[in-house]
C-alpha cells in the first residue's frame, strides 16, 4: 500500500486504501478465524480426551467399587453362613451335652413326679373314702333323725286323732246325755200333764156330782 501520509494525529489515505485495508482485514480475519477454530478444536479435543480419560477412570473406579461391594457382600454372606453354621453346631453340641447331663435328673424328676402322682391319687382315694364314710354316717344320722321326726309326727297325728276321737265320743256322750235328759224332761212334763189332766178330770167329776 503506497501514496499515504502520516500526520501528528491522523493518517491520510486515498479512497482506494479503504478497499485494500478491508481486503487485508478480511484476509487476516479469515486467518484469525481459522487459527481460532484450530485452537478451539485443539482445546475441545483436549477437553474431550480429558473427559474421556476421566470418565474411563470413573468407570474403572465404579467397577472396582462395585466389585469390592459385591466381594464384601459375598464375604459377609459367607461369613454369616459360617457363623450360623457354627452357632447351629454349637447349639447342637451344647444341647446334646446338656441333655446328656440333665437326662438322669430328668429321669429322677419324672420318677419323683410319678411317685407324687401315685401318692396324690392314693391320698385322694383315702380322702374320698373318708369323706364318703363321713357322708354315709351323716346320711345315716339324718335318716335316723328323719325317721324319729316322722315317728314323732306320726305319734302326734295318732295322738290328735285319738284326742279327736275322744272328743267326739265325749261330745256324743254329752249329746246322748242331753237327749236322755231331754227325754226325761219331756216324760216328766208328759206325766205332769197326765197327772194334771187326771186331777182336772177328777175335779170336774167331783164338781159335776
Amino acid at each position: 500500500m503506497d501514496n499515504w501520509a502520516l500526520g501528528k494525529c491522523k493518517v491520510f489515505l486515498k479512497y482506494y486504501h479503504m478497499e485494500q485495508l478491508a481486503r487485508v482485514f478480511e484476509e487476516r480475519n479469515k486467518k484469525v478465524v481459522i487459527i481460532q477454530s484450530a485452537v478451539r478444536m485443539w482445546q475441545a479435543q483436549n477437553k474431550f480426551l480429558k473427559l474421556k480419560w476421566q470418565r474411563e477412570k470413573a468407570v474403572v473406579k465404579i467397577q472396582s467399587f462395585a466389585r469390592m461391594v459385591n466381594a464384601r457382600k459375598g464375604y459377609m454372606q459367607s461369613k454369616k453362613r459360617r457363623i450360623q453354621a457354627a452357632i447351629l453346631v454349637q447349639k447342637s453340641v451344647k444341647g446334646f451335652m446338656a441333655r446328656k447331663k440333665v437326662q438322669p435328673k430328668i429321669k429322677e424328676h419324672r420318677r419323683q413326679m410319678e411317685a407324687a402322682v401315685v401318692i396324690q391319687s392314693k391320698w385322694r382315694s383315702f380322702a374320698a373314702m373318708k369323706e364318703r364314710k363321713h357322708l354315709l354316717a351323716e346320711k345315716k344320722r339324718l335318716d335316723e333323725l328323719l325317721l324319729v321326726e316322722q315317728q314323732r309326727i306320726e305319734r302326734e297325728k295318732k295322738q290328735r286323732q285319738e284326742e279327736e276321737r275322744r272328743r267326739q265320743e265325749e261330745e256324743k256322750k254329752i249329746a246322748e246325755e242331753e237327749a236322755r235328759k231331754e227325754r226325761g224332761r219331756k216324760g216328766k212334763r208328759k206325766q205332769q200333764k197326765e197327772v194334771k189332766f187326771q186331777t182336772d178330770s177328777a175335779i170336774k167329776i167331783q164338781r159335776g156330782k
